[in-house]
């Protein structure tokens, strides 16, 4: 089996739960599916909010539903140093002790964050029939490589999320990331695992 992957370059964005959602937007308010979308596992939504931090603001964060236990900020290492945070390098979901300090704002009301915005860690998402074919177990490190024109890297410390019984990767980079290797939005690149 192909050790291709594909990659996903993930710009900044909010998952909201549902205590905050509601106080944002309304309670029991239905966002709108992104045009094209089809709204299952994870998906983007067409509302915004306003993410104000001790530096400066971003006026449009995008959303990813659906709602979750705690709401969480993604972010890049640059857009961090513009917001004024110390948003440390983090698997989604691990959120202890993280940067806070925020309000996230929406047209029904604000929300002040304690803790909740991360850089997200390079992750992939990996198909159970992908991972036995390459020896890949749930955490484990791997690595990505990406050819450009100018830019071909390898990326290390992609942390391996297993599930499903697909045979597909899909990489989850940020901005910078992205930028770094020159890539577009969506690209492919090969899983490699020591």
């Amino acid at each position: 089996m192909s050790n291709n992957c594909t990659i996903g370059i993930s710009a900044r964005h909010v998952h909201l739960s549902k205590e905050h959602a509601d106080i944002l937007f309304g309670k029991d308010y239905e966002f709108t599916p992104k045009p094209g979308v089809e709204p299952k596992g994870q998906w983007a939504v067409q509302e915004r909010v306003e993410l104000i931090a001790p530096k400066s603001s971003f006026p449009k964060m995008g959303i990813i539903c659906p709602t979750r236990d705690q709401t969480q900020v993604e972010i890049s290492k640059t857009d961090a140093f513009a917001l004024g945070l110390k948003a440390p390098i983090r698997m989604s979901g691990d959120l202890a002790g993280s940067a806070g300090d925020v309000i996230i704002r929406g047209p029904k009301g604000e929300i002040h964050l304690e803790e909740g915005v991360i850089v997200a860690k390079r992750h992939v998402h990996i198909g159970k029939k992908f991972a036995e074919a390459h020896g890949i177990s749930q955490g484990q490190v791997v690595k990505l490589k990406v050819e450009t024109d100018e830019r071909s890297l390898v990326f290390d410390d992609v942390i391996a999320r297993i599930g499903g019984d697909g045979d597909k990767a899909l990489v989850h980079l940020d901005t910078d990331e992205g930028n770094a290797a020159d890539l577009p939005m969506w690209s492919e690149g090969e899983i490699i695992a020591d």
